[in-house]
């Protein structure tokens, strides 16, 4: 605890409470924060409470109060200092979660401006018509936001390299488009892609809880390729039939290997 029968020297007391001699001064001088005067030599000195009392005036003044406002407040003969502790207290919790809720929203609005560059990166060299419209579908979705979010949790040079990989992948299954889905080549063009995606939803899950894709996550992302019209059309757009084969594919994968193999699969990356 402080101690009540402390002394502070104008010098002290402008250090411990990081304001300007000038400043303390000023205050003295106003009326607001008046010193005491030492009988032996007139130089000003400060009590504890004095200090506790520019404490609350440093306060005021972060709450955008002026002067003459704090004066009025602190000169009052109502006024109570312990009370107004608890006040400034409750006041100064209230300014820390509005401040919060304020930095959360700002990280949500960065995350959504980096991850519509990263969408940008993930549609780079494809026709710009073809894109635009792709881009548009995506974000109009119900979940736009989320995807949003989600590709704003990885950098610039993360999406850039997934983005890679996932251009390699596909020219490499152009040329498996209209053979058998039994392959072993075939299959292991599946079992790749699952890798991808179960990667990039570690990476792009904000929660941290993402613990692979299981069984019934991977038939909805098997549905998606074959009705989902933005991702059937841009498989299409790289081979006629794309979209068809990769779902029969996939479909063929989840039901003689994923289903009985899950916890195998949901670690690969």
């Amino acid at each position: 605890m402080p101690n009540k029968d402390k002394r502070y020297s104008v010098s002290q007391l402008s250090q411990v409470a990081g304001v300007s001699i000038r400043t303390l001064h000023y205050y003295d001088e106003i009326g607001l924060l008046v010193a005491h005067r030492r009988p032996h030599n007139g130089y000003r000195e400060y009590s504890a409470h004095d200090a506790a009392c520019l404490q609350q005036i440093l306060i005021y003044r972060d709450l955008d109060m002026s002067l003459d406002q704090i004066k009025t407040i602190m000169t009052a003969k109502d006024y109570d200092l312990m009370n107004v502790l608890h006040k400034q207290k409750a006041l100064l919790h209230q300014r820390l979660l509005d401040t919060k809720s304020m930095i959360n929203r700002i990280e949500v609005t960065m995350s959504a401006i980096k991850g519509e560059k990263n969408i940008d990166i993930l549609f780079e060299g494809l026709p710009s018509d073809k894109a635009k419209v792709w881009k548009e579908s995506l974000l109009d979705d119900p979940n736009g936001d989320k995807v949003l979010e989600a590709y704003g949790n990885l950098s610039e040079e993360e999406m850039s390299e997934e983005t890679r990989l996932a251009n390699e992948w596909t020219m490499r299954y152009v040329d498996v488009v209209g053979q058998p889905i039994t392959l072993d080549t075939v299959q292991h063009l599946v079992i790749e892609a699952f890798e991808l995606s179960n990667r990039m939803f570690y990476k792009t899950e904000l929660e941290g809880s993402f613990e692979g894709i299981s069984y019934a996550m991977y038939l909805d992302i098997v549905d998606a390729t074959k009705n989902d019209p933005v991702m059937r059309d841009m498989y299409n757009h790289y081979a006629p039939g794309f979209a068809d084969h990769l779902h029969e594919a996939m479909l063929y994968f989840a039901e003689n290997e994923l289903k009985h193999n899950e916890e195998k699969y949901r670690t690969l990356m």
